[in-house]
């Protein structure tokens, strides 16, 4: 076991490994985050780095933040090695070096709000945490709450002393248990962290893969709360509009940098045109993010509450949930081929979501997440071969065999002295393949090789 111990002063920030200083660094003022990376240089015996990020917010009481902590080993085993066979799967309860995360952070399931404890006293409800709104929210006036200890309506703005409910009352929408909407959503998962250039960036890594052609990624993706027009990549001039380009792209996914999905999200966490084929809508309109909120009243019109029931849900601060378990499938319409033995998966968001406050707002959150590389071929397993060279009058007949059952097409190559190689076809789907221009030669090989 090693034992990592960090000690925060409001001038220094130290940490050791096992009891040896790594290093310190002086903190700097408030709101300013900023690197507290310990470089290669600064290793020392037992062969420890640490790099971390930290986000000063309040130097007078000491109070900081840590994004990005991480300590790696250094061992001659790659760090990043492909873990054995066919399947990787984690629920995200343990992250190891494999995971690279700047604006996403390992946290537990957003908090549902499960009773409304107050009415607002602002007349828009907003990120209220469980409280009610004014019936009339689009007019600067205050207009009607309604107090369900006393049956009464209230013209007045609620003040701090009147305002929470001596008995609290159900949401209209019932608070959502993620575990129970989705075996895959358990009590750890990656968040977004808000960030104001609109970019978050988390990457798995992985180098050693054994022999595949393409690869099949499932996760589960939560998509919450306010998503503003504003939430799109790249948005560092603070713009409260949608992208002038028209795509306002705020979630993307990439393979070895190859873009292999984006997509806009808006309130609510909803994809505007739906989900497409191969992903689940598990849910949309829930509520299990913490602003959830509601007004009084069957609309924004200040029409009077009539009665405890009198009242809807914020729309665009509700939250969806989304199964991609489908979308990449082998056999779909977005397959990934791979074949390279190394691999980086890339998860990027473009929100601000609340920056300052870190992710209280709107967000994105994965769990769940494997990764089956298809074609795949156990290591010193069977390999393709050619298995008989049948030679008749007019050429000669190949057959090979190969473990791999989808691997596509093949090249057929032929060489009189291993050297030089002439393809005779290809896109050929084996396992046969007959040379009729052999003919004459006193010797010739053969090699097949996957497209």
């Amino acid at each position: 076991p090693t034992k990592i111990t960090m000690v925060l002063t409001r001038t220094e920030f130290s940490l050791s490994v096992d009891d040896v200083l790594v290093g310190t660094r002086l903190l700097s003022d408030p709101g300013a985050a900023f690197d507290l990376s310990f470089e290669e240089g600064e290793e020392f015996a037992n062969g420890f780095f640490v790099s971390t990020r930290n986000q000063m917010t309040n130097q007078a009481t000491g109070t900081m933040s840590i994004e990005s902590f991480k300590v790696t080993q250094i061992t001659e085993t790659s760090p990043f090695a492909w873990p054995g066979g066919a399947l990787f799967d984690s629920d995200l309860s343990i992250l190891g070096p494999n995971w690279e995360m700047s604006g996403w952070l390992q946290t537990g399931v957003t908090q549902t709000v499960p009773m409304m404890v107050g009415n607002s006293t602002s007349p828009t409800a907003g990120s209220n945490n469980g409280l009610i709104g004014d019936s009339n929210r689009n007019n600067g006036d205050p207009a009607f709450w309604y107090d369900p200890d006393t049956n009464t309506v209230l013209s007045e703005t609620p003040t701090t002393e009147n305002h929470l409910f001596d008995t609290p009352i159900d949401p209209v929408v019932p608070p959502s248990v993620l575990s129970e909407l989705h075996e895959d959503v358990t009590g750890q998962w990656i968040q977004s962290l808000g960030s104001e250039e609109r970019m978050g960036s988390m990457t798995l890594r992985f180098d050693n893969l054994p022999t595949h052609t393409g690869i099949d990624l499932n996760f589960i993706l939560a998509a919450f709360d306010s998503i503003d027009g504003g939430d799109w990549f790249g948005n560092t001039g603070g713009q409260q509009d949608p992208d002038p380009d028209g795509n306002g792209y705020n979630f993307r996914i990439k393979v070895d940098g190859t873009t292999i999905y984006e997509a806009r999200f808006s309130t609510g966490g909803i994809l505007p045109g739906g989900a497409p084929i191969g992903i689940e809508e598990i849910g949309t309109g829930l509520n299990y993010s913490k602003n959830y909120s509601e007004f009084w009243g069957p609309d924004n019109t200040g029409q009077t509450p009539t009665g405890v029931d009198d009242r809807y849900n914020v729309s665009w601060v509700t939250d969806s949930l989304y199964n991609f378990e489908g979308y990449f499938d082998a056999g779909g319409e977005n397959p990934i081929t791979h074949s390279s033995d190394t691999l980086e998966i890339t998860f990027e968001h473009g929100l601000d979501g609340g920056y300052t406050s870190g992710f209280t707002d709107e967000g994105f959150a994965i769990d769940g997440v494997s990764i089956e590389l298809i074609g795949y071929v156990e290591a010193n397993g069977p390999v393709l071969e050619i298995t008989d060279l049948e030679r008749t009058e007019n050429g000669i007949n190949i057959t090979w065999s190969d473990p791999v059952t989808d691997a596509g097409t093949y090249f057929v190559e032929r060489s009189s002295d291993l050297e030089t190689w002439v393809e005779l076809s290809d896109g050929e789907t084996g396992p046969q393949f007959f040379d009729a221009s052999v003919a004459g030669e006193a010797k010739a090989f053969y090699r097949v090789v996957r497209e």
